[in-house]
């Protein structure tokens, strides 16, 4: 699709576009109210068999044609501030409409709200699990501990931050998330009052993590504008209903990393761009600027880490030595700080709490695909009953067998034990291994080509969109609000099929629908019931086209330039 403003365009022309786009924005803020108003049907009182979860996905389906149109429609305007303003202020009340709705089959924010609130009081969330506190807020219970005695009394200082911190998932594991989501999470207590009601909290807390959305959509207009690009592009990013879905209703804390990952990006395109215009300092206190911002952006959520190796091509290949050993010093330094508080934790012998980022990489899967082929490959499926079975196993036993056998040899320290009989930690971990060597080698790649000195800026962007888009793909939680870390970035995309991965994506939401309604029977004629179909089935539904169309649309360009 052509950037290039249509100077033919017509006065009447843009009036009508104007107008249909004002019609567009009345039929998404009447679809936004309606999934406001579904949402109360997702309340604790509410049964899971009432929830109408299928008219939430169509809902949400709806709105994605509507903002498909859209965006259609901006790129035919004439790009400039009124067209910014527009974009802004409608994205601003959609998420105005969406904020006060309750949470659609989310609980994480109840991790965020305790989290913030032990922060507040000066204490660290990872010493101990919300497991720890339950237990020493028993009446029988004399707590010696004066640390854990106040946690104790802070859980008893509100009804609802109490029923928060009962309702946590993975409850006996310590917080997994990092130092400068805390310190958001621990904001949003300060300014939530003791009394307040459930709803209340959580909505304080989704108003601190939509202004962070909000901001990006401005770094996002920001860096069109640095690439030279139509500034309706940021549509793509502003009116995405899975951005509103997943951060707005949702309450999910990856706001904070997106802001901080996309500012960097935006710090790291900038310093290209004023290469020739700036002297030695200014050029050193730009690679400070991008490094520190990576930093804050690993510090709110580990996933940034991918983009290593494109800001390090970027300082080395573009600017010299001296400007990589600034940028890689710099960051390293402020990630450590930033994530030093988990890592203290994990080291301390007194601390008795599972920790919870290190029980996420080692065992959560979750929407998966090809992680999960990886994965289900090498291990044996004998000893596996046929309901759960995955259908796509091709490997045989004795081959998975052998690969594991070596691979647990040829593990420091393992040599002469005996290999654990249960297979299935260890063939996650060697389907880590597997995957994030993929995932390494496609950003370093991609790093290593977007930072030749003759690249264009554009090129930076999209090398940025693909390391996040492919780490996604390969990762072993492909959980929805996750792509939402590469939707800023989309704009840059060059096939179309990216711009459908976050409607499929929606698909991951009927593993609650089959799971309630499927919990004991078989799906269709398979052997699954409800959880083993959605394991094992949708996510073919839900990536299987993505992959085709991408490969598709690859070959296509590749014939096109042979």
């Amino acid at each position: 699709m052509n950037d290039a403003p249509d100077h033919r365009q017509t006065s009447a022309g843009i009036a009508q576009r104007g107008s249909l786009l004002l019609v567009l924005t009345l039929i998404s803020c009447g679809g936004y109210w309606w999934l406001n108003r579904l949402s109360h049907f997702y309340r604790p009182e509410v049964e899971a068999d009432q929830q109408p979860t299928l008219t939430v996905i169509a809902l949400l389906a709806g709105l994605f044609a509507v903002h498909w149109i859209a965006l259609w429609i901006v790129l035919r305007l004439p790009s400039g501030r009124n067209l910014c303003l527009g974009i802004l202020l409608s994205s601003a009340i959609f998420r105005a409409i969406v904020v006060p709705s309750t949470p659609i089959l989310e609980i994480d924010y109840h991790r965020y709200i305790w989290d913030g609130a032990v922060l507040a009081e000066g204490v660290s969330p990872y010493r101990y699990a919300p497991e720890v506190v339950i237990d020493a807020a028993k009446p029988q219970l004399d707590v010696n501990d004066e640390v854990l005695a106040s946690l104790v009394k802070l859980s008893r200082s509100s009804d609802s931050l109490d029923a928060s911190l009962r309702t946590i998932h993975y409850e006996d594991h310590t917080s997994p998330y990092p130092l400068v989501s805390q310190v958001v999470f621990a904001a949003a207590a300060l300014v939530t009052p003791d009394n307040s009601s459930a709803l209340l909290r959580v909505t304080i807390m989704k108003a601190f993590l939509t202004a962070f959305d909000l901001a990006t959509l401005l770094l996002v207009m920001a860096l069109l504008k640095s690439c030279g690009r139509h500034l309706g592009w940021s549509l793509c990013y502003g009116w995405c209903p899975l951005i509103l879905k997943e951060i707005a209703n949702g309450g999910h804390l990856d706001s904070i990393a997106i802001f901080f990952c996309t500012a960097a990006v935006w710090a790291l395109v900038a310093q290209w761009r004023f290469k020739n215009e700036s002297s030695a300092n200014s050029e050193n206190e730009q690679t400070i600027v991008s490094a520190i911002l990576l930093a804050l952006a690993v510090g709110a959520k580990l996933y940034p880490i991918v983009l290593a190796p494109l800001f390090a091509a970027v300082w080395l290949r573009r600017f010299s030595w001296e400007r990589l050993f600034i940028g890689i010093a710099i960051c390293g330094t402020f990630s450590i700080a930033f994530l030093s508080p988990q890592i203290a934790s994990k080291l301390d012998a007194s601390v008795e709490s599972k920790d919870g980022i290190s029980a996420f990489l080692r065992r959560w899967e979750m929407n998966d695909l090809l992680f999960m082929v990886v994965r289900e490959n090498l291990m044996p499926q004998a000893m596996i009953a046929p309901e759960k079975t995955p259908w796509f196993s091709f490997i045989p036993d004795s081959w998975s067998n052998e690969i594991l056998d070596q691979y647990w040899l040829i593990k420091l320290g393992n040599a002469g034990n005996p290999r654990p009989k249960e297979n299935g930690p260890l063939s996650f971990e060697l389907a880590r291994l597997v995957t994030g060597l993929v995932t390494l080698t496609i950003a370093c790649v991609l790093a290593w080509r977007a930072a030749r000195p003759n690249g264009e800026r554009e090129n930076v962007v999209r090398a940025a969109f693909l390391s996040i888009a492919w780490f996604w793909l390969l990762f072993p939680a492909q959980n929805p609000w996750y792509w939402c870390w590469a939707i800023p970035l989309l704009p840059f995309a060059r096939y179309r099929a990216w711009h459908a991965t976050a409607a499929l994506a929606l698909l991951y939401y009927l593993r609650f629908w089959f799971e309630t309604h499927y919990a004991e029977s078989r799906v269709a004629q398979t052997p699954y019931n409800g959880e083993y179909f959605f394991y094992f089935v949708v996510p073919w539904f839900e990536f299987g086209p993505l992959l085709i169309a991408l490969y598709i649309s690859w070959s296509v360009s590749r014939q096109k330039n042979l």
